[in-house]
């Protein structure tokens, strides 16, 4: 059996995050959103494992932030699908609620 090492990633790399979303296009790991902390997310980041190396993609359109949300490979388009948390201030307090819209959005990453 080949045995497996992990390297360290010594250079810019997303935040670390839970309940993003992740898919896999071309090779390559796509990473949108999430939650660190108490902060909502709206980054997409690209992970290219021949290189080791990530990348944040600044799309002029991109999403609000959220998490809890999902998305596919749909040839060479992401799409993201599902509600999302968001967060209200009341009486100086966040409060989480989840918002369901149904939103489908779609990146196309072919073009960029």
């Amino acid at each position: 059996m080949k045995e497996s090492k992990c390297t360290k990633i010594e250079t810019t790399k997303p935040s670390p995050r839970n309940n993003h979303s992740c898919c896999s296009i071309n090779d390559k790991m796509y990473v949108f959103g999430g939650i660190s902390n108490t902060v909502y997310l709206n980054d997409l980041w690209v992970y290219d494992p021949s290189s080791n190396t990530w990348e944040e993609k600044n799309p002029s359109n991109k999403p609000s932030p959220r998490y809890i949300h999902s998305a596919v490979n749909l040839i060479l388009l992401i799409q993201m699908t599902y509600g999302y948390m968001t967060q209200k201030i009341i009486l100086g307090k966040k409060k989480h609620q989840l918002l369901n819209l149904n939103q489908i959005l779609e990146a196309d990453i072919q073009h960029r």
